[in-house]
């Protein structure tokens, strides 16, 4: 986190799409998705997200499509 932007970052395969999901609180009944989904362009992939002064926030990554 730096500047209140989250940088994201994952082992990926290119070609693959993923798609980021936030909850602000582990407790909470439902992820929210954070758009666009990504598509890989190698052995990483990453995604920001601008949390502004949130004290925290929890990621998961879904793969949603293979090449």
């Amino acid at each position: 986190m730096n500047n209140g932007v989250a940088t994201i970052t994952w082992d990926s395969v290119a070609g693959q799409v993923y798609r980021v999901q936030y909850k602000n609180n582990l407790t909470d009944a439902n992820w929210t998705d954070l758009p666009p989904d990504v598509t890989a362009t190698g052995p990483t992939a990453n995604k920001t997200d601008v949390v502004g002064s949130l004290p925290q926030r929890f990621y998961r990554v879904l793969l949603v499509q293979t090449p």
